[in-house]
């Protein structure tokens, strides 16, 4: 049996301990069911078209019967303009593959760019994050060093234990 888009508007699900929001559900139920009503449309339109066209095709293909038995020198010069045609399509399809291998080859070489580049920024971030745990531990010492010379007057130097 089809499912429907009444069938999904229709459609309950058993509640449970930490669920989900049934508003969500209902919301997201009512979408798949415009969706599909869209889509049933869609294929309703495809399906006469697909019909017509089918129609024209057998129109055609009748017509085509009846001038075939009037072609037999058009079809040499058809012919030969087939053999053309294959020889220029090898020539397009050998250029297109050559077209194709330059486009992946010069992919390759960006992205190896690319992760060279990612590489060298990385070895950057970690090189300056080494300094700025430097700089902390620096103002960490300097500040240890001001705390316990707190304790001492303005006359006396502060001890460096």
């Amino acid at each position: 049996m089809p499912l429907t888009p009444l069938d999904i508007r229709q459609k309950t699900f058993a509640g449970q301990l930490r669920g989900v929001n049934a508003r969500e559900v209902t919301a997201f139920l009512e979408l798949v069911a415009k969706e599909m009503e869209q889509l049933r449309k869609e294929r309703g339109l495809l399906a006469e078209k697909v019909d017509e066209i089918q129609a024209r095709v057998e129109q055609y293909q009748r017509t085509e019967d009846l001038l075939r038995d009037t072609m037999l020198t058009a079809q040499r010069t058809a012919d030969e303009c087939r053999a053309n045609a294959e020889q220029e399509a090898a020539v397009i399809r050998r250029q297109a593959e050559q077209d194709a291998e330059e486009i992946r080859r010069r992919a390759g070489a960006d992205a190896e760019a690319l992760r060279r580049e990612l590489d060298r920024l990385e070895s950057e971030r970690q090189s300056l994050l080494q300094q700025v745990r430097a700089i902390a531990l620096s103002f960490t010492a300097m500040a240890d060093r001001w705390q316990s010379g707190a304790g001492q007057t303005e006359d006396e130097p502060a001890r460096e234990d």
